[in-house]
């Protein structure tokens, strides 16, 4: 199965981040699988393999080494950081298709997590990689693990205002209406400023089941939120889909 010509079919900022762009952050004391893996390298894979590396072992932080960060950038608007990670995570990072799969197929945890909770497939949506997002879906993906504090895949996807991987999560089952630990919905992600504001991401929430009268820590619905921002056209959305206008 030949993959990198479905990878250069794709914008160019969902192709795989390069290691050594200056916004990227790499502890210096790592197996060489984690290298190989950034430098899509399969031989050096293969052979850390058969030396009988466990593919889900995770790099372990070493006292005054640098911690793996890849800070705010045109793709993403939060920095990520991962403790504790597997090459898997690394991969949907850095890493083709083809690295991606032929760690899956030697037994890679696709839902791994990170000391921070973070799973290969939250970390694909951060980094934006649309296509690498479909491939863990399609290989069985937990699509509703959280990290430590609480950010899904959807709620990342929705901050990114990434509408292909939103309605991708939705279709494979992502539920609508998990929050954050501050009690975000996605739909109040939608609403948490102007620039998130997106009509198809709230039409395909409300499509996916997302609750239009719900009501955040504060008391305010969607609706109050939209209004707020004057975004007359996302209200009227959440008006055809029954949001309560007397709701106080």
């Amino acid at each position: 199965m030949e993959h990198k010509d479905s990878e250069e079919s794709f914008d160019p900022t969902h192709l795989p981040i390069s290691y050594d762009e200056p916004y990227v952050t790499i502890p210096k004391n790592e197996d060489t699988i984690f290298k190989a893996v950034r430098f899509n390298d399969t031989n050096t894979i293969l052979k850390r393999l058969r030396e009988a590396f466990d593919i889900n072992d995770r790099h372990k932080e070493i006292q005054g080494d640098e911690v793996y960060t890849i800070q705010q950038n045109t793709r993403m608007v939060r920095s990520l950081r991962l403790k504790e990670y597997t090459a898997l995570h690394m991969a949907v990072i850095h890493g083709t298709l083809e690295i991606i799969e032929m760690l899956l197929s030697n037994g890679a945890d696709i839902n791994a997590m990170d000391a921070n909770k973070f799973t290969p497939l939250l970390t694909a949506v951060a980094v934006q990689r649309p296509n690498v997002v479909q491939l863990l879906i399609q290989r069985g993906a937990n699509v509703n693990n959280a990290s430590a504090s609480g950010r899904t895949p959807l709620l990342v996807g929705i901050e990114n205002t990434n509408f292909v991987i939103v309605q991708a999560l939705i279709t494979a089952g992502a539920d609508p209406n998990l929050s954050d630990a501050q009690g975000t919905t996605p739909l109040f992600m939608c609403f948490k400023s102007k620039q998130n504001v997106n009509l198809e991401i709230i039409d395909a929430l409300i499509q996916g089941g997302a609750h239009v009268n719900h009501t955040n820590k504060l008391g305010a619905t969607p609706l109050m939120m939209a209004a707020q921002l004057g975004e007359i056209r996302a209200a009227e959305l959440l008006l055809i889909a029954g949001a309560d206008i007397n709701k106080v």
